[in-house]
């Protein structure tokens, strides 16, 4: 009887270090400068209204972000540090969010810490994280949703909610900038694709798979009746054959397709 493969092991806590780090890199820089400049000087006004019941300013942007930013001043003053530290806490999670998602995707410690501190040393979410603007809520958000988003591809057991959190983070994107909207419809589209690969008659209603009597209708020459092996301790639901020499790259796929969103029409 073959076993599974040997599962590499989640870096999720280096993923919280990487942070953490990253978090603490960024707080001796809040208050340098004294002053808004550069978009702060349209954007902190506009959380100053919001506050204050005032006047609507700013139209051209949703109102999440403003929203959080005048939160960061409701909670901690109307100084540097309301300005600024909750953008600096949210690009910490965009940090540690997009490792997540790496780590998802790839399944590779290497690429996924290499990952967290090439973002983390880069100029981009080391700026937008200290500084009153919407770049860095929007960026968050994105960054939870393909965490999400490929977590479900991966754990088709926790598909519905990790995709519910997915299209939660994709609105709330879009409410913080519009900028967002180029990118939300990718998760949609690569959900509504995969579903029409697979050979579904109903493409939004349909029932649960029943995997005892599924068949490949991808032709990609695996099946489920053709799996052996199953080693419930080590593999769970990753499940592999000698054919594959190890790897389950083909029955992830298949995952994707009958757990997340082939389930039989």
């Amino acid at each position: 009887m073959s076993r599974a493969p040997e599962q590499p092991k989640d870096p999720i806590r280096w993923c919280a270090a990487l942070a953490l780090a990253f978090l603490l890199g960024c707080l001796p820089f809040l208050t340098v400068v004294t002053h808004p400049y550069f978009d702060e000087v349209h954007y902190l006004p506009a959380a100053r209204e919001f506050l204050t019941l005032g006047t609507f300013i700013n139209r051209e942007h949703p109102l999440v972000g403003k929203e959080l930013i005048a939160l960061g001043i409701a909670l901690f003053g109307d100084n540097p540090w309301g300005w600024r530290l909750l953008p600096t806490l949210f690009g910490t999670l965009a940090l540690f969010a997009a490792m997540r998602a790496l780590w998802f995707g790839t399944q590779s410690r290497f690429a996924t810490l290499s990952y967290g501190v090439l973002v983390a040393t880069g100029f981009h979410l080391f700026i937008h994280a200290r500084i009153a603007m919407l770049d860095i809520f929007y960026l968050t958000f994105l960054c939870v949703a393909a965490w999400q988003f490929a977590g479900a591809i991966r754990q088709p057991e926790q598909g519905r909610w990790r995709l519910a959190l997915t299209g939660i983070a994709l609105g709330l994107a879009m409410g913080a900038k519009w900028n967002a909207i180029t990118v939300a419809m990718l998760p949609g589209l690569v959900f509504f694709f995969a579903r029409a690969a697979a050979g579904r008659r109903r493409l939004f209603l349909s029932r649960p798979a029943n995997f005892a009597d599924h068949h490949d209708r991808l032709r990609l020459g695996v099946s489920f009746e053709g799996l052996q092996a199953v080693d419930e301790v080590c593999a769970g639901d990753r499940v592999t054959t000698d054919a594959d020499r190890g790897r389950h790259t083909d029955v992830l796929f298949f995952q994707l397709i009958d757990g997340l969103v082939g389930e039989r029409a």
